[in-house]
């Protein structure tokens, strides 16, 4: 039993180093209006609505990287170390049409075909 919440604590550990590099890689968030940005809405599996805007630029991998600091820190808030979304354990999708985003793809939003404001459904793996 000690050593399964020895293994238990260090992976909430890793998982904390995860999100605070992920925090400190997210861009700033451009002014509403500002040319060259987008307004993203991630719906999540329990219903509750993430969003913010991004620069068209920003690579795909803020989105993913937004989405898992906002799960980690609402899992924190609640006292649930092991509940919410982990990172690496879904997908985010568009739906009309139809387009699936993986994480680690290196793209620009704009290079992934996101060029205006978007509502994307989170999807687990």
């Amino acid at each position: 039993a000690a050593e399964a919440a020895r293994a238990e604590a260090e992976a909430n550990q890793q998982l904390a180093a995860l999100l605070a590099k992920k925090q400190q890689r997210l861009p700033a968030e451009p002014g509403t209006g500002e040319t060259g940005s987008v307004s993203i809405v991630v719906r999540m599996p329990d219903g509750s609505r993430k969003g913010r805007r991004f620069r068209l630029s920003d690579p795909l991998q803020a989105v993913f990287d937004f989405v898992d600091v906002q799960c980690g820190q609402a899992a924190a808030a609640a006292g649930d170390a092991d509940g919410g979304v982990k990172p690496g354990t879904y997908r985010l999708v568009a739906q009309f049409p139809r387009r699936v985003y993986m994480e680690g793809t290196g793209e620009s939003l704009q290079e992934a075909g996101i060029s205006s404001d978007s509502a994307l459904l989170l999807e687990t793996l």
